[in-house]
C-alpha cells in the first residue's frame, strides 16, 4: 500500500494531500512532469475541499498551488499554470501573508516569461519586488528580489 492509500484509508485528508504532493516532486525530479501535474492536481483537490471548511489551509493551498503551477510549467501548459498561480496569489493575499504573496509572484513571473510572456513576467516581478522592498523598510527582514 503506498502511503496515499495509507493516508486516505485512516481518513487522514491533510496527510492524504501532503503524500500526493510529494509523490508530485518525485515524478517532477524524475522528469516526468504530466505524472507530477496529476498528483498534485490531487493533492489541490483535497487542500480545496479542507480549505472550504476550514480556512488554516487556505496557505497550504496556495503554496501547492504554486508548486502546481511549476509542474504545469515544465509539462507546457502555461495557461493554466498562470492560472492556478494567480489564484494562489489571491489566496496569500486574502490571509494577508505577503512575503509569500511576493514569492507567488515571482513564480508567476517565471512561468509567464516561460510562456513568452515577457511583458506579464516584467509586471509580476515588479509587483514582487515592490511587496518585499516595502517589507525590507517595514520589517528591518531581508527578503530576496
Amino acid at each position: 500500500m503506498n502511503a496515499i492509500a495509507a493516508c486516505r484509508e485512516v481518513g487522514d485528508r491533510s496527510r492524504e494531500a501532503w503524500a500526493a504532493g510529494n509523490l508530485a516532486a518525485i515524478r517532477d525530479r524524475a522528469g516526468r512532469p504530466a505524472a507530477a501535474v496529476e498528483a498534485q492536481k490531487q493533492a489541490q483537490a483535497i487542500y480545496t475541499d479542507l480549505a472550504a471548511t476550514d480556512p488554516n489551509f487556505r496557505g497550504v493551498l496556495a503554496q501547492t498551488e504554486v508548486f502546481l503551477g511549476m509542474y504545469l510549467t515544465r509539462a507546457v501548459q502555461y495557461d493554466e499554470a498562470i492560472t492556478v498561480t494567480r489564484h494562489a496569489i489571491g489566496l496569500y493575499q486574502a490571509i494577508g501573508d505577503r512575503p509569500l504573496t511576493a514569492w507567488a509572484n515571482t513564480n508567476l513571473a517565471n512561468y509567464r516569461a516561460a510562456a513568452d510572456r515577457y511583458h506579464d513576467a516584467v509586471a509580476a516581478q515588479a509587483e514582487a519586488r515592490r511587496v518585499y522592498r516595502e517589507l525590507a523598510v517595514t520589517t528591518r527582514q531581508v527578503y530576496p528580489g
